[in-house]
């Protein structure tokens, strides 16, 4: 059974930009890099004890990867019980004449976007998901160039020894 809560890392990196409210402050950033697929998510799942067929979960979860774009291809919105709303939403350049709209000139793309909730841990939303989380700093980001590629070094924070 899985039950190891996992910290939430993050780190801080500056603004470099133009936008003189945001430039040369620092931000936190999510550090873990770590996306699971869904052969992972499939072994993840069986941790948990309730199907104990890896197999099996990847199947249900191989068609679910395959049936919500092809929903959300159609405008059609996916809810997860538990989870949140997966809906698709148009970015598009605004007209005065609606007779001169055209898909073509006006609409820039499709997006796909979650609203997430869930019941059996609260609300998944900004503050209320906050406060179920653990967070760890792991320190602060530099980005060099070298070689004319752009380079991330992580430098962790000191330790005090005591």
């Amino acid at each position: 059974m899985a039950t190891k809560k996992v910290p939430y890392q993050y780190y801080l990196k500056i603004d470099k930009s133009s936008n003189p409210k945001r430039s040369g402050k620092y931000y936190a950033k999510r550090f873990n890099p770590t996306v699971l697929g869904t052969r992972g998510l499939a072994e993840h799942m069986t941790e948990h004890g309730l199907v104990r067929n890896e197999g099996r979960v990847y199947s249900v979860l191989s068609k679910l990867c395959e049936c919500i774009p092809e929903l959300l291809s159609q405008g059609v919105g996916v809810k997860l019980d538990g989870l949140g709303t997966f809906y698709p939403g148009l970015e598009s350049k605004g007209v005065t004449d609606p007779t001169k709209f055209s898909v073509q000139k006006h609409i820039q793309g499709i997006h796909i976007r979650i609203l997430p909730w869930s019941e059996q841990i609260g609300n998944l939303t900004s503050k209320a998901f906050l406060a179920k989380c653990e967070l760890e700093y792991v320190g602060e980001v530099e980005t060099i160039e070298v070689d004319g590629k752009k380079k991330i070094i992580l430098h962790r924070p000191v330790e005090n020894e005591e």
